[in-house]
């Protein structure tokens, strides 16, 4: 009967030591501050023209995904001064456009595509767009993403829903 009791002491004992070191190594360990970039900030007047960071570049980072993400500046023609941001972890890649509310321009995951293949080529940016051209579709002159966010006043024209062509 003795013997039994110390068996099951010893058997609540060792569970509970277990417990108590994990904690203990667990409470020391120090906590991974996360990564933070700033790559616009509107109310501070902050903006960084060009940047990209990939896996080895991230402060403690072991794993084998070589992912990236790259800021850059469109240049030439009606994108001129447009952000677009990519975010591409090796399989899953989408782009973001800040400057036009942050539509997002299209998203691939392999061989699949989520896009909308527009006449406009270019990720025009929205001060080359005039909203009242075209009797007030304007906007169609500028859209070419795949989601885009869309001012309440422009989701179409406020008006009669009649039109004698599709140019207004």
């Amino acid at each position: 009967l003795l013997a039994e009791r110390r068996a099951l002491r010893r058997h609540w004992r060792m569970p509970f030591t277990r417990l108590i070191l994990t904690s203990l190594v667990l409470s020391f360990a120090v906590k991974a501050t996360p990564f933070k970039k700033i790559l616009t900030d509107a109310k501070k007047g902050y903006r960084v023209s060009n940047w990209q960071m990939v896996a080895s570049d991230l402060p403690g980072y072991k794993g084998d995904a070589k992912w990236h993400i790259r800021k850059r500046i469109l240049q030439g023609g009606k994108q001129e001064g447009v952000e677009l941001i990519e975010v591409d972890n090796g399989k899953l890649r989408f782009r973001v456009i800040p400057t036009r509310g942050m539509g997002i321009l299209d998203v691939n995951l392999d061989d699949v595509r989520l896009g909308w293949d527009s006449p406009i080529k270019e990720v025009v940016h929205p001060k080359f767009v005039n909203l009242e051209s075209r009797g007030g579709l304007g906007w169609i002159e500028g859209f070419n993403e795949w989601m885009a966010r869309c001012g309440l006043e422009y989701a179409g024209h406020p008006g009669k829903d009649t039109f004698t062509t599709n140019t207004g």
